[in-house]
């Protein structure tokens, strides 16, 4: 009785197992179908393909949190929020990724970016002063450091406020290099 209930078991236990790995598979095969049908990369979204697409990154993402895949399925889905104007959902992955994926080698753009949805599409220059300079103090070396550091300085200024601002940067500088001549 011992045996046949350890074989039952076993059993259960191989086909949990297996049915995982092709559940991962198919689900892996609809977003590569669905993604080469609306050529995401070269494609303006319509919301409807857009939440479509998002659904499958984070229900991939939510089933196999351990995946390697996992990250790089919220990272997407933050960006085709951002472009479908859902800052929202587009926090939310962000955050998820930053919080628990530490180690995703895009871990600190995903951070950055944070600060990007917030002032570009969000339109909240306060949080977004707030992303970057979080996104500054925790990585302060990265290569998007600096230039978080210039859009703190700029940030909420209009177009031709910034325009304005590097003409006469500029007019400053000819200046100088003039008068040390």
């Amino acid at each position: 009785m011992k045996i046949k209930t350890l074989i039952t078991i076993s059993a259960t236990f191989l086909l949990i197992a297996c049915g995982n790995k092709n559940n991962r598979q198919t689900d892996l095969d609809k977003i590569t179908k669905y993604e080469d049908s609306i050529d995401i990369q070269n494609s303006i979204l319509s919301v409807e393909t857009g939440m479509h697409i998002m659904e499958l990154y984070t229900h991939f993402a939510a089933t196999y949190p351990t995946d390697s895949l996992a990250p790089v399925y919220w990272h997407r889905a933050a960006q085709v929020a951002a472009n479908i104007h859902r800052p929202d959902l587009a926090l939310q992955y962000l955050d998820t990724i930053t919080v628990k994926y530490t180690d995703y080698e895009y871990v600190a753009e995903c951070a950055f970016y944070k600060g990007f949805v917030l002032e570009n599409v969000a339109g909240d220059m306060e949080h977004a002063r707030l992303a970057y300079q979080e996104f500054i103090d925790r990585y302060p070396d990265d290569p998007l450091a600096n230039d978080a550091r210039i859009i703190i300085e700029n940030l909420g200024l209009s177009n031709e406020e910034f325009l304005e601002k590097i003409l006469s940067q500029n007019a400053d500088t000819q200046n100088d290099l003039v008068e040390n001549k």
